[in-house]
């Protein structure tokens, strides 16, 4: 790995550490104000990036959607809104029929 590679993990880590924190605090209902809702951490430009990476009907449909896709939607599904992981796993994980059909349902709309 490189260290750019490292820098990022390590980042991904501490705001993933930071959201369990601000999930803790909000069930607990402590007093500590916290404006931190799940669109706080949603992150614009890599839902633009996933979307754009499942928009390319050729790549559903041979699935070489990039292994960063799920693995990043995975380990920190705070990133991405639900409608986005939602497009993710019925374009990974439902057979080529269903990529395709809701590719081409979200080309349409």
């Amino acid at each position: 790995q490189t260290c750019a590679d490292e820098t990022f993990m390590t980042m991904l880590k501490l705001l993933s550490a930071f959201h369990n924190i601000s999930l803790y605090s909000r069930a607990m209902n402590f007093e500590v104000e916290t404006s931190s809702v799940d669109e706080d951490f949603h992150c614009n430009a890599l839902t633009s990036a996933l979307l754009r990476q499942l928009s390319d009907p050729l790549a559903v449909c041979t699935g070489s959607v990039p292994s960063w896709c799920s693995k990043l939607a995975g380990a920190c599904r705070f990133l991405f809104p639900f409608n986005v992981r939602r497009i993710l796993h019925h374009s990974c994980n439902l057979g080529l029929g269903r990529a395709l059909h809701h590719v081409q349902q979200r080309a349409v709309a």
